[in-house]
């Protein structure tokens, strides 16, 4: 009788969060679970570049490529998008790992910056690629 008492016991303590007297509610987080895409996820190259490139390429190429040095990009932060994509000597079709943009490949005799944050440059990349699969149409 105690057995089945602590029985009785060990699996109530593994139904989570019901509701006493309805054993079919079903705790919330589990319910959400199942293949629902995180909404703070970025669905979209434009986007990924928005939340996870823009910031940095501006912090890192804006001081020179906006006004100094062979300027090209826009002062306009939300215009970088724009001017970026559409510049294959930048991007070199997406891909990283050629793109000046990635390696930073400067020419003359000026500084030859590098990505100290590697996860600037993950970023960069990962961006790239959802480029280069978004124009294959994949």
């Amino acid at each position: 009788m105690i057995a089945l008492a602590l029985m009785f016991a060990g699996a109530s303590a593994c139904l989570g969060d019901l509701e006493p007297g309805n054993p079919s509610t079903p705790d919330a987080s589990v319910a959400d679970a199942p293949d629902k895409p995180d909404p703070g996820t970025p669905k979209t190259p434009r986007e990924l570049f928005d939340t996870t490139v823009k910031q940095a390429v501006k912090d890192k190429c804006g001081v020179c490529h906006e006004t100094l040095i062979k300027p090209f990009l826009p002062k306009e932060l939300d215009k970088y998008y724009d001017e970026l994509v559409k510049r294959d000597d930048i991007i070199k079709k997406f891909d990283a790992t050629t793109a000046p943009l990635v390696k930073y490949v400067h020419t003359g005799t000026g500084p030859k910056p590098t990505w100290e944050d590697k996860n600037h440059e993950k970023a960069i990349i990962a961006w790239m690629e959802a480029e280069a699969k978004a124009a294959a149409g994949k």
